[in-house]
Parts: structure tokens; sequence; C-alpha cells
């Protein structure tokens, strides 16, 4: 079955839990140090770090303070003990043992898109803790991998705006995880996908490992709304994966009816037909030139004798083919149309009986 589902994030209790059971394994003043961040307790905090309580806790071997600050669910305010850490120098770059940032800690386990922000905010502040948004997890995912996946609209502009701010967006759109997925691959959130094109239009067609496109996935998912952004987005529908599959031959499988039928509906698909008719035309007149800039290259009339007959037998059989396919489709309405009327005009058993 194609699809992303190998990759498939979601908020992530699991990694809240294996951060705070680090606790228990700690010396008691680390314990009393991380308690009182995770509640927010700002006197304690300050009043252990000045009894030489090293803030970056080197006895963690899983996260830092950081990330029990994110993942604790007693912080009424993580965003500001977060600042207060780092003024005493925690090292913002820190990681989890799955290779997460503190920034991709938020975006999976802060759900509140508030609270979220404000932690984004403050953990990115510099040139040096903006690398947060290019570091990546053991599945190569950047944050904004993760939050593309999860639909977090708010989460990504905000990631995006730090982007630019810091002049990483193109490389953080572009960045791929281990399957050399975008995070516009990732997606399945049309608006999130609106963003992300809208930041870098020349994604649209990067393939990932197996060859697919973003359009490749919105297809296999029936997502017919992200369908149609990325067509208006340039998506081309030809591009082959490595199982020889395209989004074009992939909405033509019966299983695809509906989003066919959307397609037809809206001219879509005719479009593509010809958008495909034309590039097989371009195509064929730059084979054309470059062979005429071969010297002395004889039968010129002949070759664009051909050529135009070529041209014309692609525009016909594109044509034949978007007429048959409709043809195939209306009978195939008249037939479940007689069935439907030949089983409502039968008596039904009851009416027999009686």
């Amino acid at each position: 079955v194609m699809g992303n589902e190998s990759s498939k994030t979601k908020h992530n209790p699991q990694l809240r839990k294996l951060v705070l059971d680090q606790l228990s394994k700690l010396p008691m003043r680390e314990q009393v140090f991380i308690k009182a961040c995770c509640r927010a307790e700002v006197a304690q905090i300050q009043n252990a770090i000045e009894n030489n309580v090293n803030p970056n806790v080197p006895d963690l071997t899983f996260c830092s303070p950081l990330h029990f600050v994110i993942c604790s669910q007693e912080n009424p305010n993580p965003a500001e003990v977060v600042k207060l850490l780092l003024r005493y120098e925690i090292y913002p770059l820190s990681t989890a043992k799955n290779g997460a940032s503190a920034v991709h800690t938020v975006v999976v386990s802060q759900e509140n898109n508030d609270l979220a922000i404000e932690l984004i905010q403050a953990l990115i502040y510099d040139n040096f803790s903006s690398k947060q948004l290019i570091m990546v997890d053991m599945d190569g995912n950047t944050p904004l991998h993760l939050a593309a996946q999860l639909g977090r609209t708010a989460i990504v502009v905000e990631l995006l705006k730090k982007a630019e701010e810091y002049d990483c967006a193109a490389l953080c759109l572009e960045k791929t995880n281990v399957r050399e997925e975008t995070a516009l691959h990732v997606t399945q959130s049309p608006t999130v996908a609106q963003i992300l094109l809208t930041y870098s239009p020349n994604i649209v067609n990067l393939q990932d490992i197996q060859g697919r496109t973003a359009l490749h996935f919105a297809v296999t998912k029936k997502n017919l709304e992200l369908t149609k952004i990325l067509l208006d987005c340039n998506a081309l529908p030809d591009i082959k994966d490595r199982s020889n599959f395209s989004p074009l031959s992939l909405v033509q499988l019966p299983s695809h009816k509906k989003q066919l039928d959307f397609l037809l509906e809206n001219n879509l698909l005719l479009a593509l037909s010809r958008q495909q008719a034309q590039r097989d035309r371009e195509e064929n007149m730059r084979s054309f030139v470059q062979q005429q800039q071969t010297p002395d290259k004889p039968g010129v009339d002949e070759q664009v004798q051909m050529l135009t007959e070529e041209v014309e037998a692609l525009k016909i059989q594109h044509e034949q083919a978007m007429t048959l396919l409709r043809l195939e489709y209306d009978e195939r309405f008249r037939q479940l149309s007689e069935e439907i009327s030949l089983q409502s005009s039968q008596p039904r058993e009851s009416d027999k009986m009686g």
C-alpha cells in the first residue's frame, strides 16, 4: 500500500513518559532542580543553580531540563522557565535519545498552540539556537516535518517565520528525511500545503526515495482538496514513481472513482491530459531542433512532416483516451441505474406472502 503511514506522527505521550521517567535516576539535588523547573518555581530554580547545581544536568542521558519543562503538565508558564534556564547558559541544542531537539518536543508534545508558539519564540533567539530549525530526529524529520504532518498550521507558520528571520527558510522547506520526503510530502492538510508552496513553489514536484511526489500521496489518500491545490500550484500529474505509477494513472484506478469524477467535473483531468500532450509536443520539438543543429542534416522537409504528423497523432490519442474514459463511466452509471430500477420494481417477499 503506497503512503507515508510508516512515518505517521502523533502527539507523543510516550516521549513525555520517557523524559519524565528519568527523574528517579538522578541525585536528590538534581531531582529537586528538575521538579522546580517542571513546576515553574523560579526561586527554587535560582537557588539550586546558585548552590552549584549544573543547569545542564550532565547526569541526564536521555534529554535536558528543557525537555522536562516542555513535557511537564504541571508547568503553568513553560516559556518563562525556558527563558530563565537559557539565561543561565543551558545548552539550547541538546537532544533527546531519539534525536529530538527542544523544538521537536514542543511540536509533538505541547498541544496548546499559544503555549507552543511562546516556547518556540523562547527557544529560537539567535543564529546559534536557530540551528534547531534544521536539526533532525532519528527519522530525519525537522520540526517543520512534524508540524506539517500533524497539520499544525499555526506552528508551521511560526517555524517558517523564524526560518525567514534566520535565513534558513529555503533549507527547511527543501530538507528531506530518511525517506527523502520534504514537509510537503508528509502533510495531508490543504492549508499547510498552500503555506509551504507559498514560501517555496519549486518543491511541488520533488520526489522521495520511491520517486513519489506530494501529488502521489494526495491521490493515494483520496484527498480531493489537497489534490486540487497541488494541481493549481503546477504539480505534474505524469511523474512516475519507481513502481511506474503516476498520479494520473493512480486516479484512474477503480478505487478512485469519486476522485476521478471530481476531476472530470472540474475539467481538471482533460486539462491534465492536454498539458501532457503539450509537454510531449514541446519535447518532440526540442529533439527536432537539436537534430537540426547537426550540419548538413539531410531530409529536413521529411522530418518536419513526420514531426507534424506525430504531434497530431498524440493530440488525437489523448483526446480519444479522455472520450473513452467518460463513455466507460457513463455506461457503468447506466448499468447501475438499470439494476437499481429493476430491484425497486420487483415485489418484496413480504408483499408476495400478503
